[in-house]
């Protein structure tokens, strides 16, 4: 896949229909991948600065991008905001975290009404610690509560990406 010259395409988000989103974490704009006359173009489709996202030329913006329901929830690196998208109108809100900010959010998975968000330390901030946010959310992905952070296993400097397997128990890993 080629985004946008300078960009950086970072995540993708699976919906139904043979589709998928994709963040572009230097360019302002995501891009969204459908099969058409049997290729599958990656074409932008949501200017970010027009829908109200604030951007930072040079820092890594949009990241972690994920299908819940009928919405994207798409994390915003450098300013800890989580965005909630509606594909099918383009209306982009931030989501309420209650003042709580996802700063370093990378990769997204759900599970259960909970968002688990992996933070690592993206911008070397002294004494951050790698961690995953789990973030309890309302059913209409409007707002969400920060109920806790797990540490990964020693040796993960920067997680980048969340997996939740069948049978594991996401709080294996240790809570903070």
């Amino acid at each position: 896949m080629k985004g946008v010259p300078g960009g950086f395409v970072n995540d993708v988000a699976p919906v139904s229909g043979g589709v998928a989103y994709v963040t572009d974490s230097f360019k302002p704009v995501v891009y969204r991948v459908a099969r058409s006359e049997g290729r599958w173009p990656m074409r932008p489709w949501l200017d970010v600065r027009a829908a109200g996202i604030d951007w930072t030329d040079g820092e890594h913006n949009l990241n972690g991008v994920i299908s819940v329901g009928r919405h994207l929830l798409a994390v915003q690196s450098n300013t800890g905001q989580l965005w909630r998208v509606d594909p099918a109108s383009r209306e982009v809100a931030e989501v309420d975290l209650g003042g709580e900010l996802l700063r370093n959010g990378d990769g997204l998975a759900w599970r259960d009404g909970r968002l688990y968000v992996s933070r690592g330390n993206l911008f070397d901030t002294p004494g951050a610690q790698a961690r995953v946010a789990v973030v309890a959310m309302d059913p209409g992905l409007a707002s969400g509560r920060l109920v806790t952070g797990l540490v990964p296993p020693e040796g993960f400097q920067h997680p980048s990406a969340v997996a939740l397997t069948g049978g594991s128990d996401p709080r294996l890993l240790r809570s903070r």
